[in-house]
């Protein structure tokens, strides 16, 4: 990259990053701001180059380039979050034909060597596009222009697309979901926990989205939860109930969860469905429970005292009869 084709640069040495706040890195005179969360407490470099035309010999099909930037973070270990701001001005939209509200931030994969789509809301007022992001590499605004009709055709109209790259193939633009998750909800009765992922960029993609639940050891009363208490708790979290853990939970039933329901007399539940018993079955299953009820009424504390006392009565007769 020749210095020609650097607009202007920033460079940031020691910057101390928070794990308790975001730190704010005001690259304002290059046309980038940002705010980094970070997981622990640590130091970074951050370096970032704004070019005068697009850095690649790639564009986006159907879409105009408007600044790019190189944003480069040497310590990435901790960054749990960047929301990004890229600037632009209203003469560059102007000029490009450009219709603002279209604008994308789009981040070039260097491993397919195609800009992707990360998505972004636009800022009118202030001119800026805004994005969360965990990556950071090369960036750049694309948009879609007025002059429909003209579309992006290669060459000629200055800035079009970004200026360089010429004619070829150009890569179909893809949109990168960017997961947030709330925090795990308090593990639940039926050992559950639950939690809802979003994708900020509303790809329409469930593409790497993180698991919304996961099993867990209950040991106590639910507590309140964080960010809601126990009566919205169900306005915010669906609670799945498990077939097949023994406990016969809301929205489990004898036709849905047998396992944990049971079956109506005369029926069995295999592979999750109740089955009419055969007569012989049937025959089993009541020997069964007379033989397990004789067995539970003389195992009871009544009938033992009552042999217990009639055992004694007999030694005692019988000692008598001896001794006479």
């Amino acid at each position: 990259m020749t210095s020609e084709e650097v607009e202007s640069s920033f460079l940031a040495e020691d910057v101390e990053l928070s794990s308790t706040t975001l730190t704010l890195i005001n690259a304002s005179d290059v046309g980038v701001v940002l705010e980094v969360n970070v997981s622990q407490n640590c130091s970074s470099a951050f370096e970032i180059i704004k070019y005068r035309d697009n850095p690649t010999d790639k564009n986006v099909e159907g879409k105009v380039g408007l600044n790019f930037f190189k944003i480069e973070m040497s310590n990435k270990e901790y960054v749990s979050e960047i929301r990004l701001r890229l600037y632009y001005n209203d003469s560059e939209v102007s000029q490009l034909g450009i219709d603002e509200n279209s604008l994308r931030a789009y981040r070039f994969n260097l491993t397919t060597s195609q800009w992707v789509c990360i998505g972004g809301q636009v800022n009118s007022n202030e001119n800026y596009v805004y994005v969360v992001t965990r990556d950071l590499s090369l960036w750049g605004l694309f948009g879609t222009s007025l002059r429909s009709s003209r579309g992006t055709s290669s060459g000629g109209e200055g800035g079009v697309n970004g200026g360089g790259g010429g004619g070829g193939f150009m890569p179909p633009t893809t949109c990168e979901p960017n997961w947030s998750c709330t925090e795990w909800s308090e593990c639940y009765p039926n050992g559950t926990q639950y939690r809802k992922c979003v994708d900020l960029n509303n790809c329409g993609s469930t593409e790497g989205k993180p698991e919304e639940v996961r099993r867990c050891r209950y040991s106590g009363n639910i507590t309140e939860l964080q960010g809601m208490t126990k009566e919205n708790m169900t306005e915010n979290i669906t609670v799945v109930p498990e077939c097949g853990n023994g406990i016969c939970e809301s929205g489990e039933d004898q036709l849905n969860c047998c396992l944990d329901c049971g079956c109506p007399k005369g029926y069995k539940c295999e592979m999750n469905k109740c089955i009419k018993m055969t007569q012989k079955e049937k025959g089993i299953t009541k020997y069964i429970s007379i033989t397990g009820r004789l067995i539970q009424i003389l195992a009871s504390p009544l009938v033992v005292v009552i042999v217990g006392l009639g055992i004694v009565g007999c030694a005692i007769l019988f000692f008598f009869k001896r001794r006479r």
